[in-house]
């Protein structure tokens, strides 16, 4: 038998500061959108809860866990 190799691509890893760092940085862009159009501003709760969700999403897509209490309140205050 033949053993299986690993074949994976070698991705740079980013640090876990620069990936919440760019986590924060979309949701703020997004919210000043939001508060630059009254028409969006009609739903605000949805669309806030929308944006961390994406940015919580994003999150678990790159390091692989959800982020924590500790990481939400760091993020988005």
């Amino acid at each position: 038998m033949s053993s299986l190799e690993n074949k994976t691509e070698s991705k740079p890893v980013e640090s876990l500061d620069s990936i919440k760092k760019k986590i924060e940085n979309d949701a703020m862009e997004k919210v000043l959108k939001i508060r630059s159009d009254p028409i969006k501003q009609v739903n605000i709760e949805d669309t806030l809860f929308g944006i961390m969700n994406q940015g919580a999403a994003e999150f678990k897509e790159k390091t692989g866990r959800g982020m924590t209490y500790a990481e939400m309140r760091e993020m988005y205050g």
